[in-house]
């Protein structure tokens, strides 16, 4: 067990758990291990040399130990370690394959599955919320789903909240406390979960027009609609759409899927680390980076475009000739643009290993198998599209 301990240590360095609920787990594991062995007067027998499956699919402390490791910070912070241990205890008495299976649920369709551990009572808040056009509404929420709707008279909120406790006396209790914490300032309205672990909270926001928006959840999806200031949006584990806006965008996704469609937009800033995007009907200028994932942009337009994929594919359809900067640079994919008629630009495709296809006719070309270069119109602005390892092809818009 040295080698778990070691590892459970290291949980408390990256600060997912405290001291505390270290020494609770611990001990809980130690005591289902001694009681399982008490049980049976002798150490469990070896699993059978034909078994596949590890020594850790094997016992649940390893298993359990795995997936701790593997969820945020911000996860880990809400959970009810204390009631974990208790659970663990409870378990040994059914023994070690029962404690086995519960484990298991502990990962729900990718999400921490609160359930399993704690007794949940559910409390609904409606309130007003007091804002005007040119204000700036924050909101942090670090597990639930955050939506977000524009164009309404005034300003409402309404919070789901589950609540856990060790008991449903405690959870009930736990529940009739909990209130959704509004702090004011001239510029600023926060919205914020207060300091407490083990509650999930689901918000749906009405404001209205004219009101910016900065809204960020750690783990759960999260929808801005009909905003018609800036959009600031931000999720660590959960998926993302944004939809009819007319202001500055800002999207930042560390996992999940991204969603854009019917923005106008000054400048859109877009960075995903896990997870497809998909672009529909935006206009304006476009910056946007992926690490993992497929990158689509359908019926899009803007004077500046820059495009950066590690990997995954790129489809890039404007609707609106470049006569300005274009950029769109992979290392893992295929790239397909296709462009309008009209376009006034300096055109270069090149790949390092894949092929090159431009079927439109272009002045001063320059061609071969990976690179092909040459001018669209006068040649005013740039379209510069290159790959490490993928296939380029450009093509022009077919109109619909």
């Amino acid at each position: 067990m040295k080698d778990e301990i070691r590892r459970i240590m290291q949980l408390v360095q990256d600060g997912k758990l405290s001291p505390e609920d270290a020494a609770e787990l611990i001990d809980a594991f130690n005591s289902s291990d001694e009681e399982t062995d008490s049980d049976t007067g002798q150490s469990p027998p070896p699993p059978p040399s034909d078994e596949a499956e590890t020594s850790t699919d094997k016992d649940p402390f390893k298993n359990f130990i795995g997936y701790v490791e593997g969820i945020g910070k911000e996860v880990s912070e809400s959970v009810n370690w204390q009631d974990v241990a208790r659970q663990v205890r409870t378990g040994a008495q059914k023994g070690f394959d029962s404690l086995k299976e519960g484990i298991d649920k502990i990962k729900k369709d990718g999400k921490f599955n609160f359930d399993l551990f704690s007794a949940k009572e559910v409390r609904t808040i409606e309130m007003p919320l007091k804002l005007s056009a040119g204000q700036t509404l924050k909101i942090e929420n670090p597990i639930g789903d955050i939506r977000i709707t524009g164009g309404h008279d005034s300003g409402l909120i309404k919070a789901v909240a589950k609540v856990h406790g060790i008991d449903a006396e405690e959870a009930k209790r736990r529940a009739a406390d909990y209130t959704i914490v509004v702090e004011e300032s001239d510029h600023i309205v926060m919205i914020r979960q207060p300091d407490s672990s083990g509650i999930h909270v689901d918000l749906d926001i009405s404001i209205p027009a004219g009101v910016h928006v900065d809204a960020r959840t750690w783990s759960g999806d999260l929808l801005a609609n009909e905003i018609s200031g800036n959009c600031k949006v931000t999720a660590n584990s959960g998926n993302i759409r944004v939809a009819a806006v007319n202001g500055a965008v800002e999207i930042s996704s560390q996992s999940g899927s991204v969603f854009v469609e019917n923005v106008t937009t000054p400048t859109l800033t877009l960075e995903n680390k896990s997870g497809n995007v998909s672009l529909m009907k935006v206009a304006g200028n476009m910056n946007i980076r992926t690490a993992s994932g497929d990158l689509t942009l359908a019926e899009c337009s803007g004077k500046s475009l820059s495009v950066e994929s590690v990997s995954g594919d790129v489809s890039v359809d404007l609707i609106e000739p470049v006569t300005g900067s274009t950029s769109i640079r992979t290392v893992n994919g295929s790239t397909t643009l296709a462009v309008p008629d009209g376009c006034d630009c300096r055109v270069t495709l090149s790949t390092l290993r894949g092929h090159v296809t431009c079927p439109l006719e272009l002045e001063d070309v320059s061609t071969s198998e990976m690179h092909v270069s040459g001018r669209l119109g006068d040649g005013t602005g740039s379209l510069d599209v290159s790959a490490v390892n993928g296939s380029i092809m450009m093509n022009l818009r077919v109109h619909s």
